[in-house]
């Protein structure tokens, strides 16, 4: 059975010890992280309710969704999540879609009360450029495209990690594929050290953003060495990995190297 309509019978009203149930809500990311809090105090008064959550706002692995199918289920309900954005006084989506859908009295605990799981960074922070050296320690164009695309199609997010600053030199152009880049950003020690520092790791060139990926996590740091060895920087760290830029690319480099470390 579908229900879908609450204005004579809310939800709460249909469950019986025992029912199999699916909460149909199909409805933007944000509207589903404001609800879900509500479907688990669901759980939590009706113990002996089997509920099954089904969304379809493409990201189904999050929350268990299955099927929304009214044959395996005794009762489906689906959620109309009003907007109730400017009515005075003051109420949440949430709110009203308990009083007026659900039938339970919201209650702070379903408000930000499901944390997402914690994951990996899906940032791979990546440098090209040298300010002194471009020649001998820069990346050509040719093999950064191939980087760039490599991270992308390993799963990750590549973001070029130069700023712009009072050094800067006019050769460190800004290539044609990079999309992710901070170069309109003021400058601050404190951003690059913070935005590398939220990455799962980095690849470039001998330079500034190099340095500090060193000094954070030298275990996942690639090297695009150009002329000269990572020995000519740290000589005692051996963890850093390096690849000779000057010598082809190997396609899958970067999908096991990225998926390998955490």
């Amino acid at each position: 059975m579908l229900v879908k309509e609450y204005k004579s019978k809310k939800l709460v009203e249909y469950l019986r010890d025992g029912m199999k149930v699916c909460i149909v809500f199909v409805h933007g990311l944000g509207d589903t992280f404001m609800f879900y809090p509500v479907f688990m105090k669901l759980q939590k008064l009706f113990p002996n309710v089997q509920f099954t959550f089904y969304t379809e706002n493409g990201q189904d692995e999050w929350f268990g969704s299955t099927s929304r199918n009214e044959a395996d289920y005794d009762i489906v309900f689906e959620i109309a999540f009003y907007c109730c954005e400017g009515i005075r006084p003051y109420v949440t989506k949430a709110e009203y879609c308990c009083k007026s859908e659900i039938g339970i009295t919201f209650t702070p605990d379903m408000e930000l009360s499901y944390t997402p799981q914690t994951v990996a960074s899906p940032l791979v922070a990546v440098h090209f450029n040298s300010t002194c050296r471009p020649a001998q320690v820069g990346c050509n164009e040719r093999v950064a495209k191939l980087v760039w695309n490599g991270i992308n199609q390993a799963g990750y997010i590549p973001i070029e990690t130069h700023f712009i600053h009072n050094y800067s030199n006019s050769k460190n152009v800004k290539f044609s594929f990079v999309t992710n880049n901070v170069r309109d950003c003021k400058c601050r020690m404190e951003s690059l050290i913070g935005l590398i520092q939220h990455c799962r790791g980095f690849v470039g060139v001998a330079s500034g953003p190099f340095c500090i990926a060193m000094s954070l996590f030298p275990k996942k740091v690639l090297l695009l060495k150009n002329s000269h060895d990572i020995k000519c920087f740290y000589k005692w760290q051996d963890s850093a990995l390096s690849m000779d830029i000057n010598r082809g690319y190997d396609d899958g480099v970067f999908a096991h190297w990225l998926d390998r470390i955490k």
